[in-house]
């Protein structure tokens, strides 16, 4: 749609991600406008066109989007990551879909994306991972992660070279 109807709920009844920027006082209406404009021109998602511009942060993002779909939010930064977990997705896949496999959740993986609203790439995930998923959304992150987790996998381990590994083949630019 147009900046015109930017507000109107969307096809499944949730708030439009503009709406929420505009409702959270992260952007203007002015703001929302431009961006759609932008977003419309070049086919980049409003979410990605409000980040290169610098009007809102990844983590803003996420945790909008997380808000938006109903689904939890997951800061990679801080979080534990089972080596074991995050090796079942093919690397190819976890840097094309921009995933990671984060813990199991009853009989659900719980897989992190950049982009959690591609209801296509989860499915293709579920299938490479052949198992039901339940999704969050995370930051697409800094490169300090990557320095993050390998302190978190490596914290005086004896499997330290091993999780080294995995974490330089898994992150090295997935996020």
């Amino acid at each position: 749609g147009s900046g015109a109807d930017a507000g109107d709920r969307g096809a499944r009844g949730r708030v439009r991600l503009g709406e929420l920027l505009v409702n959270e006082g992260l952007i203007t209406v002015e703001s929302l406008g431009k961006a759609l404009a932008s977003s419309a021109a070049t086919g980049t998602r409003l979410g990605r066109v409000l980040v290169q511009s610098g009007a809102i942060s990844e983590v803003s993002l996420a945790k909008l989007l997380a808000r938006q779909l109903g689904i939890p939010f997951v800061n990679l930064e801080q979080y534990d990551f089972q080596p074991e977990l995050v090796k079942l997705l093919p690397e190819a896949a976890a840097r094309r879909h921009r995933a990671v496999v984060l813990e199991r959740r009853g009989a659900d993986l719980l897989v992190g994306f950049a982009d959690p609203s591609d209801v296509n790439v989860q499915d293709d995930i579920a299938q490479l991972l052949r198992n039901p998923i339940a999704v969050a959304a995370c930051a697409e992150h800094s490169n300090q992660l990557t320095l993050r987790v390998r302190a978190q996998c490596c914290n005086g381990r004896a499997q330290a070279v091993g999780r080294m590994r995995i974490i330089d083949k898994y992150f090295g630019a997935i996020f």
